[in-house]
C-alpha cells in the first residue's frame, strides 16, 4: 500500500473525537493464556493523523507525573491492519497517543516521545505488548476498509457497537511541501513511552505485539 513517495494525505475525518479523550478508561486486562512469541511483521496498512490540542488543561491531566508538558501539545491517532505476519495471527490495532517531554538529567538532554492513552487490539496474542512494553493495550473492535483511492480505519468503543473515532484517508499523487516534510520528519523521530518512562521500539523494527 502507498509505495509511491509522491502520495499526499488529502482528507482525514475524525468521527466523535475530541481532546484526546478515550472511552476505555482504566480497566483490568488479564495476561494472555497462550505463551508469548516474538511478533515478526511482514506488511501492514496504516493511517496516522496528527492534531494540535487546544485544551491545554485537559492535556496536562493526561501526562503522568514523571513526564513534562511539551512545547507543542500534539495528539497522534492511528489505525493499523497487520495483515501479513511471519508469526502469530494477523490483527488490527488502533491507538491514541499524546506527545510528552522527558526532562532528562544533568548528563542527559531532554527527549520527547509519544505516551499511549489507549491501544485496542483484536487478538489475545497482541495483548502481550501491554506486559512487555507497557502499551495500554486491551481487547477491542477495530476495522480497516479499502477501496481504490480511499482507506477507512475505525476504532470502536469498549462495547464494540459505537465508533469511537474514524480516520478516512483519500490519496492522490502529489509532492509534499517543505513544511509537510519537516513536520512529518519531526513526528517520526519520536518514540513511544509507558508511564514508567520506558521507551518501546517503534514500528518498522521487530517488536513484541
Amino acid at each position: 500500500m502507498m509505495k509511491s513517495a509522491r502520495i499526499l494525505f488529502t482528507s482525514i475525518l475524525i468521527f466523535s473525537f475530541c481532546a484526546c479523550a478515550t472511552d476505555y478508561g482504566s480497566q483490568y486486562v488479564k495476561s494472555p493464556e497462550r505463551p508469548a512469541i516474538q511478533h515478526v511483521y511482514q506488511e501492514q496498512d496504516k493511517i496516522v493523523a496528527y492534531f494540535e490540542v487546544n485544551n491545554i488543561k485537559e492535556y496536562q491531566k493526561l501526562i503522568p507525573n514523571i513526564f513534562w508538558m511539551p512545547p507543542r501539545p500534539l495528539c497522534r491517532v492511528s489505525v493499523i491492519d497487520f495483515y501479513d505476519m511471519v508469526s502469530d495471527p494477523t490483527y488490527l490495532e488502533s491507538s491514541v497517543e499524546i506527545l510528552i517531554k522527558n526532562q532528562g538529567s544533568l548528563v542527559e538532554k531532554e527527549t520527547f516521545g509519544w505516551y499511549c492513552l489507549m491501544m485496542p487490539v483484536t487478538t489475545e496474542e497482541a495483548l502481550w505488548g501491554r506486559f512487555y512494553w507497557g502499551f495500554n493495550k486491551m481487547r477491542g473492535k477495530v476495522t480497516f476498509e479499502r477501496s481504490e483511492n480511499k482507506y477507512i480505519g475505525t476504532s470502536f468503543t469498549s462495547g464494540g457497537q459505537t465508533p469511537d473515532f474514524k480516520l478516512i484517508l483519500e490519496v492522490k499523487k502529489a509532492e509534499l511541501t517543505a513544511d509537510q516534510k519537516t513536520f512529518f520528519g519531526v513526528c517520526f523521530t519520536y518514540s513511544s513511552s509507558d508511564d514508567k518512562g520506558r521507551q518501546g521500539i517503534e514500528l518498522g523494527y521487530n517488536r513484541w505485539g
